[in-house]
C-alpha cells in the first residue's frame, strides 16, 4: 500500500516509518455494511492488541499475512502489499442485512460458510456493493484462479479462527477479509497476503451463553460501556494484562504457499 493511503474502511491507516511500512488501528468505530460510525478513546489499543495476536496464530498455523510485530499501542509493522480491491465477507450465520434482505430468521445457520464479495464505489462516502465473482472477472480485478484462492483461504482462516473463538466461549458468525499482493524484492514473485485486521472491528461475534453481541454493534446500541465487546474478547484471550508486545520474525510473512499466478 502506498504512503498514507487509507484502507476502504478508515478503521486503519497505512503510512511509512524510517523502518518500513506500518499501520494504525484507529479508534474510529465503523459497522459494515451500514456504515454507522463513532470515535471512541481506547478502542485502537485493543483492537490492535486482539488483531497482532489472531495474526500471530494464523501465521503458526500456516497463513501467510502481512504482519510482522506490534510496534505500539495501536501499531503495527508490516510488509508491503499491493491491495487487492474487494472485500470478501464470510457468514457462518445470517445476521442483521442479510436476515432482513433474504427473509430469514435471525442467526440462522448455514449449511456451510457463505462466501460474499463486495466492492466500493470511487467516492468516499459510497457503500459496499455486493457483487458477484463474474463481475470482479469481468471488471478485471481479479481471475476466476485467484477468486478461488483467496475463497480457500477465507474458509481455512474461519476454520482456525471458529475454533479459537469457541475455545473462549464465543461463536464466530460473520468475518471480513481484505488481501494483497507481496513482491518479492529479489525477483519480483508474488505471494498473495492476508491484510485484514482480525478483530471487533471486521467480525460479528456472539456470546455462546447469553447470545449477546461482542462485536462494534455493541458501540451503537446505546448501553453504557460501548467498548465491553472489545474489552470482552480480549479478556477471553488473557491479553487484557501488561505483557510485552508481539513480535514475528519478518520471514513468517513468506508462510503461504499460495502464488499467485
Amino acid at each position: 500500500m502506498a504512503s498514507d493511503e487509507t484502507s476502504s474502511s478508515d478503521i486503519r491507516v497505512f503510512t511509512e516509518s524510517e523502518n518500513g511500512p506500518k499501520l494504525e488501528i484507529t479508534d474510529t468505530i465503523i459497522t459494515f455494511p451500514a456504515f454507522e460510525q463513532r470515535t471512541l478513546a481506547g478502542k485502537g489499543a485493543l483492537a490492535n492488541t486482539l488483531s497482532c495476536h489472531l495474526h500471530s496464530f494464523l501465521q503458526d498455523n500456516g497463513v501467510g499475512t502481512h504482519f510482522i510485530e506490534q510496534i505500539g499501542k495501536q501499531e503495527q509493522a508490516i510488509v508491503e502489499t499491493e491491495q487487492i480491491p474487494f472485500d470478501l465477507v464470510l457468514r457462518n450465520l445470517a445476521l442483521d442485512d442479510m436476515s432482513r434482505e433474504f427473509g430469514l430468521e435471525p442467526s440462522y445457520r448455514f449449511n456451510e460458510p457463505l462466501l460474499e464479495f463486495f466492492v466500493r464505489p470511487d467516492t468516499s462516502n459510497g457503500h459496499p456493493v455486493r457483487v458477484s465473482d463474474r463481475h470482479l472477472v469481468a471488471l478485471q480485478i481479479a481471475s476466476i484462479d485467484e477468486l478461488g484462492l483467496v475463497q480457500d483461504i477465507a474458509l481455512r482462516i474461519n476454520d482456525l479462527l471458529t475454533g479459537a473463538f469457541f475455545g473462549v466461549g464465543v461463536m464466530l458468525a460473520e468475518i471480513r477479509y481484505e488481501f494483497g499482493v507481496y513482491y518479492a524484492p529479489e525477483d519480483g514473485t508474488p505471494t498473495l497476503l492476508v491484510i485484514s485486521e482480525f478483530s471487533p472491528d471486521t467480525m460479528k461475534l456472539i456470546d455462546t451463553k447469553t447470545g449477546d453481541a461482542l462485536d462494534a454493534r455493541c458501540a451503537f446500541d446505546g448501553a453504557r460501556d460501548p467498548l465491553r465487546g472489545y474489552k470482552a474478547i480480549t479478556r477471553r484471550f488473557d491479553l487484557d494484562a501488561p505483557k510485552k508486545v508481539v513480535k514475528r520474525a519478518a520471514k513468517s510473512t513468506s508462510k503461504t504457499s499460495a502464488k499467485t499466478s
